[in-house]
């Protein structure tokens, strides 16, 4: 009977292991997740800062204002959706973080019952696989989530590829305003 409960303990130690695997790996995308949102954050400013001058711009163009207006709005539009994918991915992360502390306390907690249920005769060996179960669904919907995340990150990451690609065409009307906003400045 100790021996079963010696390749028992193993067994569970090498899942154990394999579980804070998992965990360092999540870790390190949550901290990939928090690059992410500092490039999001530097992005935001980059785009106030392109409205303000697109803004000026308009300004000037009083002959054009109709048209200049509708793109001030859909740059508005995009703005918002900026923002708002913005602060999903930034609940997203912060969900995550949360998880990956609460499952990582789970894995202590079932590697400090492991040890001391080993010791004793009572052992069930039916009640540390079933808590491991519970651990290993959680982390899974964390991955989930995760891939979830990642792709909204790819989606923000295409949007502004597209933008970026917008404000380097070249526009006739637009080059002529510039002329006159470098004349005024």
């Amino acid at each position: 009977m100790h021996t079963e409960y010696k390749a028992r303990h193993g067994a569970l130690k090498k899942e154990l292991n394999l579980y804070q695997d998992e965990n360092q790996s999540l870790h390190c995308q949550v901290v990939q997740l928090e690059e992410y949102e500092e490039q999001v954050e530097e992005l935001t400013e980059q785009n106030t800062l392109l409205e303000d001058k697109v803004r000026k711009l308009c300004e000037l163009t009083v002959p054009k204002e109709e048209r200049y207006k509708r793109e001030r709005e859909m740059m508005a539009q995009e703005v918002q959706e900026k923002e708002r994918a913005s602060a999903l991915l930034e609940k997203e992360a912060q969900s995550l973080r949360e998880q990956n502390k609460r499952l990582t306390s789970q894995l202590r907690s079932v590697e400090s019952y492991i040890s001391r249920k080993t010791h004793r005769e009572g052992l069930s060996p039916n009640t540390a696989p079933h808590h491991l179960g519970d651990v290993w669904q959680q982390l899974d919907h964390t991955q989930q989530q995760n891939q979830i995340l990642q792709t909204q990150i790819d989606l923000s990451e295409a949007f502004q590829k597209k933008q970026n690609h917008q404000e380097h065409e070249p526009k006739p009307f637009t080059n002529k305003v510039s002329s006159q906003v470098n004349v005024v400045s």
